[in-house]
């Protein structure tokens, strides 16, 4: 093979299989050890969240950071996928935390003062947080435009809603349990109560409860800003340990958590027809083979909980509350239906297909991105309008390409 037929093979499947770059930090005398992974970087940059936790470490945020490049990809964002993971206790007095989160911020501030990373809040990592990050990188935080994990939650929410759908499930027929039942999951029950769904049982890190005939979601809602440990007190549910969360008879189980908490044992054991993920890489890739041996639909992880990308630019644009609501639970709702329909004709998984075309799309925009560029013709009003007015120019631009792909997708 010539050098040329090397070089076209690289432009056929650009999608990277390892990441980017790496950035460890490491401070012992300060207790501070943490990661950025950069696993692609498409249009001179790279996004994710950060998660704060004591045991994160650098295998999960490389799942985590490849996971947000299929989810950019997928809808033909321009941007790469990175994530941060931090090491810190969950008891740090505030001042503490803060002061090691700046020191963190402080590591990255060339990426992220020149914009080639741009970070946000993720598991454990709060708006204050973020805050203090970009501070120790000596960049202002901007007001994020609405709450991520709702966004998230209507994104899975959509996933759930298509699943019924494709099982023929109506929404009291249709069971559910969530495993986290942190800030998505909180949302996501929301989301389900006001659906007719049936929430039969949920779980944090410190145990479950269940109700088959259907958990109260106002209690639920009400327990659990008081921490995980509530899970352990009385109420109109039974408690259970962490684990019998699998074996309840639910139609649909959504993934919650952290990576990979779906493993080949656990994959034998969920009784349901359908996983709906809001975590990423919730699924190993042996688990994924197991669901499918016993013909448990697996949706998408990096598209069923990509509202934390998709809203944000949604809001940005101008669009109401109530418009973004639409979009999810309609035309992202339908395009999942679609492509599990799809998959079923293909005689292949919807995560298979929805890989293709994440690859098919990271492609597309390896190239563009590498395309000569021509100056554009300066006119009378070149560089008139503020940044904040180009700004919404280009994600309203943005928002009408994705809404335009979503509704043709799969069809």
């Amino acid at each position: 093979m010539n050098l040329d037929d090397t070089e076209s093979a690289a432009a056929r499947d650009a999608f990277p299989r390892s990441p980017l770059f790496v950035v460890e930090v490491s401070e012992p005398d300060v207790e501070l050890e943490g990661w950025l992974v950069v696993h692609s970087s498409i249009f001179g940059g790279a996004s994710g969240g950060v998660r704060i936790l004591p045991d994160v470490d650098r295998r999960e945020v490389e799942l985590l950071a490849e996971a947000m490049t299929c989810k950019y990809s997928f809808h033909r964002i321009r941007r790469g996928g990175a994530k941060c993971g931090i090491k810190l206790p969950l008891n740090l007095p505030d001042g503490e935390r803060a002061r090691r989160l700046r020191r963190f911020g402080e590591h990255l501030a060339p990426l992220i003062r020149s914009r080639e990373f741009r970070p946000w809040t993720d598991m454990n990592c709060t708006p204050a947080d973020l805050a203090s990050i970009l501070g120790g990188a000596g960049v202002a935080a901007v007001p994020a435009a609405g709450q991520s994990s709702g966004y998230t939650g209507l994104s899975t929410m959509a996933g759930v809603m298509a699943a019924a759908e494709h099982h023929e499930l109506a929404p009291a027929e249709c069971a559910i349990s969530i495993e986290g039942f942190g800030s998505v999951g909180r949302e996501l029950a929301a989301e389900i109560a006001r659906w007719g769904g049936v929430l039969i049982g949920v779980s944090t890190v410190a145990g479950a409860v269940a109700n088959p005939a259907g958990l109260d979601v106002d209690e639920l809602l009400s327990a659990s800003h008081s921490g995980d440990d509530w899970v352990r007190k009385p109420g109109r549910w039974e408690n259970i340990p962490r684990e019998e969360l699998l074996a309840l008879p639910m139609k649909i189980h959504v993934p919650c958590a952290r990576v990979h908490s779906i493993t080949p044992g656990v994959a034998g054991e969920l009784a349901c027809e359908a996983v709906v993920p809001a975590a990423n890489a919730p699924c190993t890739p042996e688990a994924r083979q197991a669901l499918a041996n016993r013909g448990v639909t697996l949706l998408p992880d990096f598209v069923t909980n990509s509202g934390g990308v998709l809203g944000p630019r949604f809001a940005h644009s101008g669009a109401s509350a109530q418009a973004v609501r639409s979009f999810f639970l309609s035309d992202f709702k339908d395009m999942l239906a679609r492509l599990l329909r799809a998959a079923e004709r293909e005689h292949t998984s919807a995560v298979e297909l929805a890989m293709r075309e994440s690859r098919r799309n990271f492609n597309a925009l390896w190239r563009e991105d590498r395309e000569p560029r021509r100056s554009p013709r300066k006119g009378f009003l070149a560089g008139r309008r503020s940044r904040r007015s180009r700004g919404r120019s280009r994600t309203g631009a943005e928002v009408e390409e994705i809404l335009r792909f979503t509704q043709a997708r799969f069809t």
